[in-house]
């Protein structure tokens, strides 16, 4: 309850006042609100809870109300609470018996929820999981069926989403994309091929060149163009958007699995995620303290640190544990302004 709800969390406006875990990994979060939310509030609360991935209940519970909404749906950008809501009750004593044998403790514990029809909605295919590990694997298709080769494709694949995870958490600023290259958005910066190379050239010094395959070749437009609709979630057949992913929210953990996946597959880079350690340079943008720059955006460098391969087998690549270990920000001086 309270505090301990939100314990190791990973959300942005969402605060639950309450949290529920079983003997497996999920979780139940309950929402305590004196008059019922807006559904534009819901929304956004299930949206970071769908990211999350834990958590096939949300309850929301208000004055004269309690209403139990789905947690492994997929957002939506219009409709998503009325869309997602499983069940209303009110607060009557009957219906709190309902409820509690529904989704009570007991009924989540022995599975019995999962035995209702409504509770059939609720799996595991539309989690975030599965969601992204379907977008991925689309993703590199359509590269692949676009004369980029395997490796090049993981490797651009890995790039992008680490860079957005860098976004994501707040380590490379707006500030910092617009200065660098000019745009706001990471997906705007690879729908230029010469900003695209530059922030991933930035990425490749700092993190020494290791953390992902060099490609043969330059990427082309048509393959950042790709990634970059991804990342907006612009479904490649219809056009459509859904809601981005927030990778600041997905754990790094289901972000490493991804990473690795991909590494695996090819049997030529797995020895870079081996035992060999990995130096991961933490850079201090934002600091004035060491004069020095470099000629990637005018970057200060600051103190580096060696990762081991022990730490990767523990299931997280060098480049999370490195940006776990400090939350620093990035900004390039502002002298040096996009070279366009």
């Amino acid at each position: 309850l309270g505090d301990e709800a939100t314990a190791n969390g990973r959300f942005r406006s969402f605060k639950p006042n309450g949290k529920w875990r079983g003997e497996s990994a999920l979780a139940v979060y309950f929402k305590l609100e004196p008059e019922p939310p807006s559904e534009e509030r819901i929304a956004k609360w299930r949206r970071e809870i769908w990211n999350e991935g834990q958590s096939p209940l949300l309850w929301v519970i208000s004055q004269n109300k309690i209403n139990l909404y789905n947690g492994f749906a997929r957002p939506l950008d219009a409709g998503d609470a009325k869309t997602s809501r499983l069940w209303t009750f009110d607060k009557l004593v009957g219906e709190l018996e309902e409820l509690d044998r529904l989704a009570g403790r007991f009924a989540m514990e022995t599975g019995r929820f999962w035995e209702h029809d409504v509770a059939k909605s609720v799996h595991r295919k539309t989690s975030v999981n599965q969601e992204l590990l379907s977008d991925l694997a689309s993703l590199e298709r359509d590269l692949l069926q676009n004369d980029m080769k395997r490796l090049d494709a993981q490797g651009l694949i890995g790039r992008s989403i680490f860079a957005q995870y860098l976004v994501d958490r707040g380590i490379a600023t707006s500030k910092f994309l617009n200065e660098l290259c000019g745009e706001n958005a990471l997906s705007d910066v690879l729908r230029d091929d010469r900003s695209a190379d530059r922030l991933f050239g930035l990425l490749r010094k700092v993190f020494n060149g290791d953390m992902f395959p060099t490609n043969d070749r330059p990427d082309g437009p048509e393959h950042l163009r790709r990634v970059a609709d991804f990342l907006d979630a612009v479904n490649p057949d219809t056009g459509q958007k859904t809601l981005p992913y927030q990778f600041n929210i997905i754990p790094v953990e289901l972000i490493s699995s991804i990473y690795e996946q991909f590494v695996q597959a090819d049997p030529t880079i797995r020895g870079s995620v081996g035992g060999t350690a990995f130096r991961v340079r933490h850079r201090r943008l934002a600091s004035r303290e060491e004069p020095s720059s470099n000629a990637c955006g005018g970057v200060r460098p600051a103190a580096s640190r060696t990762v081991s391969g022990g730490a990767l087998c523990r299931g997280r690549p060098a480049w999370i544990i490195g940006c776990r270990s400090r939350k620093s920000r990035w900004e390039p001086e502002a002298a040096a302004g996009p070279d366009r």
